[in-house]
């Protein structure tokens, strides 16, 4: 798949995240799961293809909201640390066992919930997203524990960041050659 040419524009990561955010919310509430987003304000803009990215995301917060319970709760977050941007989906659903968490992101692989639930889905969504995250050279992160919830972790290179004067003459040279 890390041969597919991405056609990258500006994306903004606090329109990106709030957009995801609106989409779930309205889902979310009338499964009274709390949904609440923490984004800084001054979120930088990345140079990546928008479209896949949203979709990584969205496909988080589908398994926090179809693995959550009622009343339970889910958290948005975004920052932005010395070398990476950071978004992260935080639930307090269905733990992953330990020995599942190196697989959550293997093709059709579906975990065993917690009290031995089986989730609904074909195994795709967490699969999808961390290919879409690793073509912009990007990682997923899980990490689960009883107290603590669930987190998955988008973790993004500041490489994507603006390079802004190389990036728009790429785009221009880029158009021109269509």
């Amino acid at each position: 798949m890390n041969s597919i040419r991405l056609g990258r524009s500006r994306v903004n990561i606090d329109e990106l995240m709030h957009d995801a955010f609106h989409a779930i919310a309205r889902r979310a509430q009338a499964r009274s799961i709390r949904v609440t987003m923490c984004v800084p304000a001054a979120m930088p803009t990345l140079f990546a293809e928008g479209d896949l990215l949203r979709v990584a995301l969205d496909n988080l917060l589908e398994n926090a909201l179809r693995y959550s319970d009622k009343g339970g709760r889910i958290d948005v977050e975004a920052e932005e640390t010395e070398r990476e941007i950071v978004i992260r989906v935080c639930d307090d659903g269905w733990l992953i066992e330990p020995s599942d968490q190196p697989h959550v992101f293997d093709r059709f692989f579906r975990a065993n919930g917690s009290g031995g639930r089986r989730p609904d889905g074909l195994g795709l969504g967490l699969y999808l997203a961390n290919e879409i995250v690793a073509l912009h050279a990007g990682r997923i992160t899980v990490s689960s524990a009883p107290g603590a919830g669930n987190v998955f972790a988008i973790h993004l290179s500041k490489s994507l960041l603006a390079h802004e004067a190389r990036h728009e003459a790429e785009l221009v040279a880029d158009s021109r050659q269509r």
